[in-house]
Parts: C-alpha cells; sequence; structure tokens
C-alpha cells in the first residue's frame, strides 16, 4: 500500500524522505502567523487529485514526499520474550528509520515526544512480538487484539480533553496516524486498507463531536482562534500525509462560528462600556488636519459648519471613535475567521449579520448608560449621548464600505437591522430631556396654580415667576444649542407646548380654580403673551411654531376675552378661527365663570352671567362637547 510513501534505492533498503517533514514544519508556522485555511486551500489545490489503488482514504503524494512514524516508547505492545535480535534488518530497519524520521517532526514542531506515550510503538518490539505470534499460529488472536487495542488509544486520543493542551493531542494524533500508515506497510495483516479507512472515518466522527463539546468551553475570541489554528494545522498535516475527507473538520468552524461571532460582541461590549464609564462628555478638540483625519475624514463623517480654523470642537465625543475603532476590529477579526471556510461568498452576509449583531450591541449600551443613573445627568450630557448616537448613526456607512473593501464585492444590497433601534434610542434620550425639564417646569406651574383666580383688579404685567421660567428654559437650552441645534429648538417647542397644555388643563381641572373671573383669564393671556414674545427672539423658532405649539391655550383666550362667544356657532368661523379650542373645556370654563366685578382692559368683551347659560345651551344644542 504505502509504496507511494517509501523510496526504495539500489540496495533495496528503504529510506524515508524529509520533504514532508519540512512542509509540516512550514504548514504550522504559516498557520500561526497568517491565515491557515488560505495555506489549506493552496495546499489542496497543488495536490494531484488521482487515489491510491488500495483505499479510497487516501490522496496520493509524489514518493519523495514521503513520511512514517514511530517511536522509542512502548505503548499497548507488551513485550514478547526477552530474546532481541542480533541485528535489525529488512523490516525492522524500515522501522528504526522512520523512528528516527519522526522524532525529527517533533523536534521541528517544538514538541517533544514525551506527550506522544499513547501513539509511541517500538517497531523492533512489535516485530519481535508478530514473529512469536506467528510462530505459535495466533498471527488472527493478535491480530483482533493489535486492532482493537489502537482504536482505544486512537479514541483516548480524540477524546480532547480541556485540561489539556489540544495542539499536544492533535500532534498526538498526527504521530498515531503515520504509525498506522507504517504498520499498513509492513503489518498488513495488523492494518488493512479497510480497517484503516473505518478508523480515519470513526476518528473524523469523534474529533468533530468532542470539538462541539470543545467550543463550549472557549471563554474567549481568542481562545477560538486557537482551536481554529488546531484544527486547520491538523487537517493541512493529515491531508500531507495522504488522508482524506477532513471536510466535516472544516464545517465544525463554520457550524460554530456564531460562538466565535458572540465572543467577539462580548469583547467589544466590554471595550465600549469601559469608554462609556470614562466618558466625560466633553467634545473633541481638533488642533490640527491631522486631527481632522483622524476623527473625522477616516470614518467618512459629514459634520455641517464645522470650522476649519483650529482649534475647533467636533459635536461628538472621544466614546464614538473608540467605538468605531472596536467595531472595525471586530469586523476584521470575524472577516478574517470566515472567509477561507465558506466555500462561496456568503461568508460576507455573515460579516454583515455579525457587524449588525456589534452595533446593537453597542446601542443596548447607550440604553444602559441612559438608564444608569439617569436622574444624575444633566440636560446636556443626554444631549451629548444623543449627539453621539447620531454621529454613531453616521458611522454605517464606513462600517459598510469597510466590508466592501475587504470581501471586493457589493454590500449595497444589504441592510443593517440596526437602523430601527437608533430612531427609537434619540427618542428615548430626547424623552429623557423633555422629562428634566418638564419637572422644572412643574415648579413653576406649580406657583401659576395657586394665583388668585377671583382677583377684582386687572394686572399691567405677567408675574415674576413666569419670567423665571422662560429665563431657565433659555439658559438651559442655549447650552445644548451647541450641542445640538434640532435638539434644542425641539426641546423649545416641546417645552412650550407641555407649559400651554399644563396651564388650560389647571384652568379646566384645577380644585384651586373652581370659580374664576375674566380678570384671573387676562392674566393668563399676560402671561402667556410673555412666553411668546421670550420664545420668538430665539432665532430657530419660527413664527408659525409658537403658533402651533400655544394654539390651544391661545385661542380659548381669545375667545373668552376678545371676541364674541357666538363666533364658536359658525362653523366657518370656528374651523378659521378656534379649530383647536374644545367644546368640553369651553363647557368647564363657563360653568365655573363669574361675572367680572371691575372693568375690563380696552379690547376685551366682558361676558355677563345671564349669557352663559344661553351659550351652554347652544353648545348642547349643537353638539359641540
Amino acid at each position: 500500500m504505502l509504496n507511494n510513501w517509501l523510496l526504495k534505492n539500489k540496495q533495496d533498503e528503504y529510506i524515508i524522505g524529509t520533504e514532508i517533514i519540512e512542509e509540516i514544519k512550514n504548514d504550522l508556522q504559516y498557520v500561526e502567523n497568517d491565515n491557515p485555511l488560505a495555506h489549506l486551500n493552496q495546499v489542496v489545490s497543488t495536490q494531484p487529485s488521482r487515489q491510491t489503488k488500495n483505499s479510497t482514504v487516501f490522496a496520493p503524494f509524489n514518493p519523495k514526499n514521503s513520511m512514517l512514524r514511530q517511536s522509542k516508547k512502548a505503548s499497548i505492545i507488551q513485550e514478547a520474550g526477552t530474546k532481541k535480535p542480533a541485528q535489525p534488518t529488512g523490516k525492522m530497519q524500515q522501522s528504526i528509520i522512520a523512528g528516527r524520521s519522526l522524532s525529527k517532526m517533533f523536534s521541528l514542531v517544538g514538541k517533544k515526544p514525551d506527550v506522544a506515550v499513547h501513539t509511541d510503538l517500538d517497531f523492533q518490539t512489535l516485530d519481535a512480538i508478530v514473529n512469536t505470534n506467528k510462530r505459535l499460529g495466533k498471527e488472527k488472536e493478535f491480530a483482533l487484539f493489535f486492532k482493537e487495542a489502537r482504536k482505544s488509544e486512537m479514541r483516548l486520543l480524540a477524546e480532547l480533553s480541556v485540561d489539556y493542551d489540544i495542539k499536544k493531542n492533535l500532534i498526538q494524533l498526527i504521530g498515531f496516524l503515520i504509525a498506522q500508515l507504517h504498520i499498513a506497510n509492513v503489518y498488513e495483516f495488523l492494518c488493512t486498507p479497510e480497517y484503516l479507512e473505518g478508523m480515519w472515518h470513526e476518528l473524523l466522527i469523534k474529533l468533530e463531536q468532542n470539538m462541539d463539546d470543545y467550543w463550549r468551553t472557549c471563554k474567549t475570541a481568542q481562545e477560538i482562534v486557537c482551536l481554529k489554528f488546531c484544527i486547520t494545522w491538523f487537517v493541512v498535516a493529515t491531508y500531507r500525509i495522504g488522508f482524506s475527507s477532513q471536510n466535516t473538520l472544516i464545517d465544525t468552524l463554520l457550524k460554530n462560528s456564531g460562538v466565535y461571532i458572540q465572543k467577539i460582541v462580548e469583547k467589544i461590549e466590554a471595550a465600549v462600556w469601559t469608554s462609556m464609564e470614562k466618558e466625560n462628555y466633553s467634545p473633541i478638540v481638533v488642533n490640527d488636519v491631522l486631527d481632522y483625519e483622524k476623527y473625522v475624514e477616516k470614518y467618512g463623517l459629514q459634520i455641517e459648519n464645522l470650522s476649519h480654523d483650529y482649534p475647533s470642537y467636533l459635536p461628538y465625543t472621544i466614546l464614538v471613535v473608540n467605538t468605531n475603532i472596536e467595531i472595525k476590529t471586530g469586523i476584521s477579526e470575524i472577516f478574517n475567521y470566515l472567509r477561507f471556510i465558506c466555500t462561496d461568498d456568503s461568508y460576507v452576509k455573515l460579516v454583515y449579520n455579525a457587524t449588525d449583531s456589534m452595533i446593537m450591541s453597542v446601542l443596548q449600551l447607550y440604553r444602559k448608560l441612559l438608564g444608569t443613573d439617569e436622574t444624575h445627568k444633566t440636560m446636556c450630557q443626554i444631549a451629548q449621548m444623543h449627539n453621539n448616537i447620531s454621529y454613531f448613526q453616521k458611522s454605517l456607512d464606513y462600517f459598510e464600505k469597510y466590508i466592501g473593501a475587504l470581501s471586493k464585492s457589493d454590500v449595497t444590497s444589504y441592510q443593517f437591522s440596526s437602523l430601527a433601534i437608533f430612531t427609537q434610542l434619540k427618542n428615548d434620550h430626547e424623552e429623557a430631556i423633555s422629562k428634566q425639564i418638564e419637572k422644572k417646569l412643574d415648579y413653576f406651574l406649580g406657583l401659576f396654580e395657586g394665583i388668585d383666580w377671583k382677583v377684582k383688579v386687572v394686572p399691567k404685567g405677567h408675574h415674576v415667576y413666569i419670567e423665571e421660567m422662560v429665563n431657565w428654559l433659555k439658559n438651559n437650552l442655549a447650552s445644548m444649542e451647541i450641542l445640538s441645534k434640532t435638539l434644542a429648538v425641539e426641546s423649545y417647542l416641546n417645552s412650550l407646548q407641555y407649559v400651554c397644555i399644563k396651564m388650560l388643563q389647571i384652568i379646566v381641572e384645577s380644585p384651586k380654580a373652581q370659580k374664576i373671573n375674566q380678570i384671573s383669564l387676562y392674566q393668563v393671556y399676560l402671561d402667556l403673551e410673555f412666553i411668546k414674545k421670550h420664545m420668538a427672539m430665539v432665532t430657530s423658532i419660527s413664527p408659525n411654531d409658537i403658533d402651533i405649539s400655544t394654539r390651544g391655550l391661545s385661542q380659548t383666550l381669545n375667545l373668552l376675552l376678545m371676541n364674541d362667544i357666538s363666533e364658536y356657532f359658525d362653523p366657518t368661523i370656528r374651523n378659521a378661527k378656534y379649530i383647536a379650542v374644545k367644546g368640553i373645556n369651553l363647557v368647564a370654563i363657563l360653568n365655573k365663570l363669574q361675572e367680572a366685578s371691575a372693568e375690563l382692559p380696552a379690547g376685551c368683551q366682558k361676558i355677563k352671567k345671564a349669557g352663559v347659560k344661553a351659550f351652554l345651551a347652544k353648545i348642547k344644542e349643537l353638539d359641540l362637547v
């Protein structure tokens, strides 16, 4: 069988080729320093495709690239007799030469044979045992014992104990297989082609099962990379010595790629969370062109109105840059893991999906950061987080282009499913800002609720606390406007709308406003006008935005103070001037409205008590509630 592996010289003495030893050494170095599966593809593609005559297990190689295995220690074979041959000749000499060559392999890969006790055979002793059993007529019994013992050793080596170096296990298995090849050539009755083929396929199944268990013991991505290296080197080495059909081992790399990706995601989560814990919410300072390239241009981020007069400030913090670095590294690691274990470009989709998982995990950390001690974060800190999320989202184009560049393929047909989470997360941050603003506004609205709702003297201006409220709002949102003008404007308008809704709600529902008059409503009108006037001074807010935010309260006050209330009964006028006035609110106010004892300011129309009943009846008749 092993004429493919042995080269006879003129004296009919067997010698062992050493080229394959060097090749296995190179394989080991290659897969440690580069991508192992790329090398595997190269090894496979350069080998002949025909098979040997005797077995389908082997892939044929040049006889010069041959190597056999033997070691000095005995394992399962017990010594038979005490007499040793005086001169090892023939098959014994062949075995001794094979043992010396195997020792070279261990020295080349940096491993000593003391770890190979399960696969070591003393072929000189084995030769004596075989001859003894032949003389005794027990050749078949010995063959059965020997075959089963070798299979037991093989199964033991294939266990891949987590407490043992898997690389040593696989190196021992290589030696074990080489020894079996030698036995098959020298003592064919101990290792027939069918027996060897069955042993090889059993070994593959056992290794696949045990490797699946071994994967689950890996705690870090680096451990999995080491496992991948060991599997790949084993595949390359067994292919070189003549065994084929190792695809099931390569399949384990793909089948368990999700475990590796999850470890990468966990590593990124840990690194990003560490950055978040160190976050000082300070924008990045760009001092020169190099800083600009490092923090902005590198990730293809577009920043509106960014000054190139240095130093300038970026709208995001170093957290965005650190996150991008971690995800880019993760993409590269996953790409290198996947690209040679897929038979087509399906790995590109896997890399893309893995990137999506990394992005979503980072977004969950942002949500965690917001939820952790949210009440102790200032509005500006939350606004800075909102900015970071926005620019992290803009980095997605960079990640997509990076995947395309690595794979040299078009990835524009893919889409990150995490895009929807960005919108939701930014809404969460906007809501957190609104809660802080509303909490402060509620303090001022509490003062508003306590006013004299039956005041008898016409006021001359707004309340002092209304001015304090407006100043507080402007000061805080002005700081936010530096970070994000869009977010600041939205907060202005939300705050204005919140104040107006609450004011109207107090007028309609508050127990403190059980009885009111038009003079107190006029006071509310003055407060509202002051608020609208100062909100209009914010250059980013349009008059139309202010009108939309205040129209419910404003139209209700205009109807009850400035205009004839009967206008509300005309559908054309109602839809044009009082579209935001709810009939139920109007009824509630009219039911508690008392006739004012003092004259109203010019431009106001006094509602008499007698007219209120008629108005209420008309509203009920028209079903306007």
